[in-house]
Formats: C-alpha cells, structure tokens, sequence
C-alpha cells in the first residue's frame, strides 16, 4: 500500500515536471529572464536531458553494485573462504554495496579527466578502497570500534573482532597489497593521515558544534576521499596534501592548484548530500551544512559554477564538462523525485 501511494505521488510530480511547474515562481522567472550560465538552462528547462542522465547514473550504479558483490564475492570465497558467510550477510544488507560501485564510478571519472585507462588494477582499487571505507565509516558511527583499528590504509588491528571488523581487515589488507608496489602507504602517509582525521572527525557532527566547525568537519570528510582515490589511481604524484590547505570558498575564492580542484569537488558531493539528507538529518539531530544553513538549493547553482571553473584550469573544457553533467542533474527538481522514489 505504502508503495501505491508513493508512485500516486510521484505521478503527480511528474506531471508537474513535464509542464516546467516550479514552485519556487520567483527563482524560475529569474532563471528564464537570462540570468544563468548555459548549464543551468539544460538542468532546469529539458526534462527529457535530466531524465535520461539521471536514469544513466541510476542504472550504472545498479550495475557497479553486481560488479563490486562479484568481485569481493571472488575474493573472499578464493583467498578466505571462512570469511564467505561473513561476506553473505554484510553485502545482502541493502546499499552496502553502493558505496564500492560509487567510488568505482568516481575512479572512472578520475581516468577521464586524465585521460587514461581505467584499467583492472584501477578498478580494483576503487573497489576495495570503497568496501572498506563503507564498513570503517559504519563501525565508527556506531562507536563498535576505536576509530584507529578501522582507519583506512593504517589499522590499529587487534584480536577478538566483530565478524565485520574481520571483513574491514581482509579489504583493507586486499588494498594494501594492490598499492604496495608504489610504496603508497610511506609516500601518502600525510594524506592517509588526513583523510583518517577527517572520517574520525565526522562523528563530532552529533555533538554541539559552531556552524565554522560543521564547515570545517564536511568540507574535510568531502574533499579528503576524493584526494585519496585519486592518489590510489595515480599514485605515481606527489603527496596532495603537502602544502596544502582547503579553501572552498565560492563567493571569493580561487583555486591554485590541481590538489584544490579535486578537493572543491568532494566538498561539493558532500554538500548535494547534505542536501537531499536535509529532513532525515534534521529528524536525527544531525548536523550537516544543510542543517545549519550554509548550503541550500538556492547556494548550490553557484557552487557547482566555482568547481566546474576549478577543474577547467586544469583539465579541457569538454571533459570537465562530461564530468560535471552528472553532478549538474543532480540540482535538477527530477533530481529529487528519483532520490525519494528510485533510490
């Protein structure tokens, strides 16, 4: 029943949305008066471009989901078969296996804007990194662990472990071995440290905070990842991280560097997320830029404007703009409707 009506719903919503209703008739009038960028004009005024964009996420991220259980599945049950029905029930858990298929989605954007090969190896890597970041981010928010013995790339590891602490090992353990031969892990130790950091530090955002603090705290568990997997792709650079200091600031701010650009852009995933968890958030007590104010679907718009012109200094202007297309749907009001009806 609940199904039912959720699909009246949406029929409705979508009715609304073929038509260019708009709730917001001020924002809309501003829109089709001229003054957006030429990318706001496909977000917002073609439907059938959001819908077959969004549909293309959707169903790639489905796919990543078969790819990822088939590829874990193959290793545990080859190289740690005790570990196998440990396995079974964690991936049999809805959504645990987004988390692999995204970064892996994430890796192959990163190989196109560099214009290299998403090869097994790289593919591996996101893989494994996305796996155990999921089981480390949901041991940590339920406070079962110390943060450090799930702290990716470094793991205080110690005995008489939950099955899915086990699980985090053998994961972790996997991408270690597939970045060994660069030395990673003593070249990238910074990064690593930071990254770690700023995973601990989300947990604070249950915990009365100053809006500058809840900046801080999303803008690092954003932009951190998204530096680390690019280092685990490419992993022939230098440290990110050195001589580095996060700045997402678009109101006034420039960026510099190519460090920055892909930082600018986590920052900004973790904003849309913010975004579209706004009322669950709210319910939990959770705070996020979303909670507080800072980002909303009016500040959005700008923001993917000041990282699409990051990343254009650093990489050409038509694969930026691939890029940035899926991000770009995101703030579409179709957007939504599949968050809440598909997702």
């Amino acid at each position: 029943m609940a199904k039912t009506k959720k699909y009246g719903a949406a029929m409705i919503d979508l009715k609304q949305l073929f038509s260019f209703e708009n709730p917001n008739q001020e924002r809309y009038a501003s829109l089709h008066a001229g003054s957006y960028t030429p990318f706001l004009e496909t977000s917002y005024g073609n439907t059938q471009w959001s819908l077959m964009r969004l549909f293309r996420i959707y169903r790639k991220l489905k796919q990543g989901e078969t790819e990822a259980y088939k590829v874990l599945e193959d290793f545990v049950s080859e190289n740690h078969s005790s570990q196998f029905p440990t396995y079974q029930r964690w991936s049999s858990t809805p959504r645990k296996l987004a988390c692999p298929a995204l970064t892996t989605m994430l890796g192959e954007q990163f190989c196109y804007l560099e214009d290299q090969e998403l090869t097994r190896q790289r593919k591996d890597i996101a893989l494994f990194s996305g796996a155990a970041a999921r089981i480390s981010d949901d041991l940590t928010d339920s406070r079962l662990v110390e943060p450090a013995e799930v702290y990716l790339l470094d793991a205080k590891q110690r005995d008489n472990v939950t099955e899915e602490q086990s699980l985090f090992y053998l994961f972790n353990e996997r991408l270690e071995e597939l970045v060994s031969p660069f030395d990673f892990k003593n070249r990238f130790r910074n990064l690593i440290k930071k990254y770690n950091e700023a995973q601990q530090r989300g947990r604070d955002l249950q915990n009365p905070l100053s809006t500058q603090e809840v900046v801080t705290i999303k803008d690092q568990t954003g932009g951190y990842p998204f530096l680390l997997l690019h280092a685990l792709m490419f992993p022939h650079q230098e440290d990110p991280s050195l001589n580095f200091s996060p700045n997402y600031n678009p109101n006034n701010g420039t960026v510099k560097t190519k460090s920055e650009a892909l930082f600018n852009l986590g920052a900004l995933v973790s904003r849309l997320d913010d975004i579209y968890d706004e009322k669950l958030d709210r319910k939990t007590g959770h705070k996020s830029l979303a909670t507080e104010g800072v980002t909303s679907w009016k500040t959005i718009e700008k923001e993917i404007v000041y990282v699409d012109g990051g990343l254009r200094q650093f990489y050409p202007d038509d694969r930026v703009e691939k890029t940035m297309d899926d991000y770009k749907a995101q703030i579409s009001r179709l957007a939504v409707l599949v968050n809440n009806w598909l997702l």
